[in-house]
């Protein structure tokens, strides 16, 4: 069974359906919107760990406090 081969090469050069209009939104949305939106999401990320790491400090914290409270009264 042969296969012939300009249908595929055909088929190759086809584009999935909305494929080029994805490409052409890449192409004409500036890079100072995708820069931005990175420095947004970094400054979520950011703020989410400095929330958990405040948090897993209490948490420290309390446990400290309640070993040497445990140790006073032992």
């Amino acid at each position: 069974m042969l296969i012939d081969q300009e249908n595929i090469e055909q088929s190759d050069l086809r584009q999935m359906p909305g494929q080029h209009e994805a490409d052409d939104e890449l192409q004409t949305t500036p890079a100072s919107e995708y820069s931005h939106s990175i420095r947004q999401r970094q400054s979520e990320v950011d703020g989410n760990f400095s929330r958990i790491m405040t948090v897993l400090n209490r948490k420290r914290a309390q446990v400290i406090c309640q070993r040497r409270i445990y140790h006073l009264l032992r």
